[in-house]
């Protein structure tokens, strides 16, 4: 863990860093942190240069020598793997693991290892190394002899020890192989193997750990996946240990390979490499109670909690969880609310005859016939605290009290009537979403939301279905154009093709500008997506700010997806033009006595028709 430096100009040799054993020949014991001189050769050249361990090599020459120093070593063989050299020294008939032990057991080999990087610079986000390459040689190595692997592993095991403190990008670009290593060892080495991986992740700077996520976010998906997949394994193995295992060594690993699994989840939140799905550990509900877990996190107890990564737990996780909070929320509320009561009642007195006692539950009091309106002054004229306590409703003039079942069905069929205009469900994707333009008020839009949070918190199932997108837009996360397309995919389809054009003349096939026609109540309603749209061509090189199409234009779907009527207009006078009637995609067409004269009249109505008039 030292460096050796030859200055050739002033023959000089400097070294630095660790040096228990007197490795920098200084004569003394004592670790250096700034090179230091160690001898004097200016008489003469050096010609081989190395260090490694607690040893340092020098070689001299009294004749010149070349300047290149990093290409000289003591082992006539290259000590970076690629390709090329992975295929020299696989034909060496004296090939044997010292051979790749020696780049193995090295960080700064294995950085050097795989580049497709001209030069000695890299960049934040570009990891500098072709991954594939090095995935198709580690599948070489894995078909090499037994006892090959076998020492291989072993070096794997001594080389990558979490002892070592990283300081620039240079010295991390070996993380991106270390998963790829996991195929050359068992089940055991994989263990130790991750272990130390998530634990020199853990001890990187936040800088450091920031660009290794910025290269991780430039992986492919499959490259990416088993990453997660290793640590995932890693993780069940350690779950899978014998009970005797010490409880406090086996969280703190536990703990390194959750950190690093929610590093990578990070890095797949902003660069949507995999699908969230793929994070889901629903295998460690064998060995931990979720619940039990779930209860020492709300009540900030020390120890490790799953519950702190919730992007490990599937939706019917969630759901029991939720379920839980809700139930323990209103057994606080409900004996909370019984405890304020008896204080009331002990209070009865001679002088104080009467006390208010509080009602333990949400009690919604409506007509079916006015259900809408009924729901609304309540829940509008209630402390928001009540909300917490269990729903019961009443119908007036019914025996039974329903506890949300019922009410919810029938409530949410009455918002989504089209009478009141305040949500629409998508032809294409049956989804529900916003209605264009609403005349019902925002109050009743903050109605739907608690009627959504009441029937979670009461555990009732309501019918609506919202797209991903809504609940992004609820955590104020990016939305992209595969979430547009989920509302409305013909559209979304049509938006890829934009995008995927490779050609400059977008603007003459396409012919679209920013701006976009939508119905509402029968009319077309004419809208700028940017300042003065209606004149701003979208082209190639602005095509990524479009969302939707112009009105005067076939859509980017295509025609198809336009629903044109075209009506006869018998007994009109042959001398008039065609008539369109915008608001419907209708065009009035003349019998007219030829194609020609079709044609003629057609040319006309659209080079000449402007404004609006009655037919």
């Amino acid at each position: 863990r030292h460096t050796l430096a030859y200055v050739r100009k002033l023959g000089r040799l400097y070294a630095f860093g660790l040096n228990g054993s007197g490795q920098l020949g200084n004569k003394t014991r004592k670790d250096a942190s700034n090179p230091i001189t160690t001898i004097d050769i200016w008489k003469l050249k050096a010609w081989h240069i190395a260090a490694g361990g607690d040893q340092s090599f020098l070689t001299v020459s009294q004749d010149e020598v070349s300047q290149d120093y990093t290409k000289k070593n003591f082992f006539d063989i290259p000590m970076y793997l690629s390709a090329d050299t992975y295929d020299a020294l696989s034909s060496d008939d004296n090939f044997t693991s010292r051979n790749l032990s020696l780049i193995f057991s090295s960080y700064s080999c294995l950085n050097g290892s795989f580049s497709i990087i001209d030069g000695d610079k890299w960049k934040k986000n570009d990891n500098g190394m072709n991954l594939i390459e090095a995935r198709q040689i580690i599948r070489q190595i894995l078909g090499l002899p037994k006892q090959i692997l076998l020492d291989l592993k072993a070096t794997l095991v001594e080389t990558f020890q979490p002892k070592l403190h990283f300081y620039h990008s240079d010295q991390i670009r070996f993380l991106l192989l270390l998963p790829e290593f996991t195929s050359i060892t068992d089940t055991t080495g994989k263990l130790f193997f991750v272990y130390n991986y998530c634990k020199i992740i853990n001890g990187l700077s936040e800088d450091l750990k920031e660009i290794l996520i910025s290269w991780w976010s430039t992986l492919g998906a499959a490259y990416f996946v088993h990453i997660v997949n290793v640590i995932k394994d890693c993780i069940l193995s350690l779950f899978a240990q014998p009970s005797n295992t010490n409880a406090s060594n086996k969280e703190k690993d536990l703990s390194f390979c959750l950190s690093v699994l929610l590093l990578l989840n990070k890095c797949n939140d902003s660069a949507a490499i995999i699908n969230y799905t793929q994070f889901y550990l629903t295998e460690i509900i064998r060995y931990i109670n979720i619940e039990q877990d779930y209860v020492q996190w709300i009540s900030n107890a020390k120890g490790l909690c799953f519950c702190q990564y919730p992007f490990l737990l599937d939706n019917l996780i969630k759901t029991r969880l939720l379920d839980l909070d809700a139930k323990l929320l209103q057994q606080n509320v409900i004996e909370g609310i019984a405890r304020f009561n008896m204080q009331q009642i002990m209070s009865l007195s001679a002088a104080n005859r009467s006390v208010a006692l509080v009602q333990p539950y949400l009690v919604l009091q409506v007509k079916r016939d006015n259900l809408l309106a009924d729901t609304l002054n309540q829940i509008m004229n209630s402390n928001p605290d009540n909300y917490r306590k269990p729903l019961k409703i009443v119908f007036i003039g019914e025996e039974a009290i329903d506890e949300g079942g019922e009410f919810f069905l029938l409530i949410i069929r009455e918002i989504l009537d089209p009478k009141y205009g305040m949500f629409q469900v998508m032809e294409d994707s049956k989804v529900t979403w916003f209605a264009n333009k609403s005349f019902e008020t925002d109050m009743m839009y903050r109605l739907v939301g608690i009627l959504c949070g009441l029937a979670i918190y009461n555990s009732t199932i309501i019918d609506f279905k919202f797209p991903v997108a809504l609940y992004k837009k609820l955590l104020k996360k990016k939305l992209v154009l595969e979430d547009f397309a989920s509302v409305k995919p013909a559209v979304g389809r049509g938006l890829q093709n934009l995008l995927d054009y490779e050609d400059d003349n977008v603007e003459d096939i396409f012919g679209l500008t920013f701006q976009i026609s939508r119905e509402c109540y029968g009319e077309t309603e004419v809208i700028d997506l940017i300042d003065n749209g209606s004149n701003v061509a979208v082209t190639k090189d602005n095509r990524c700010r479009l969302f939707l199409t112009g009105t005067d234009h076939v859509p980017v779907t295509g025609i198809s997806s336009m629903k044109l009527i075209f009506q006869s207009t018998h007994g009109a006078d042959e001398g008039k033009l065609p008539v369109a009637h915008t608001c419907f995609n209708v065009l009035d067409l003349p019998v007219y006595k030829s194609k020609e004269v079709l044609r003629e009249k057609l040319l006309l109505a659209i080079e000449n028709g402007t404004g609006f008039g009655l037919v």
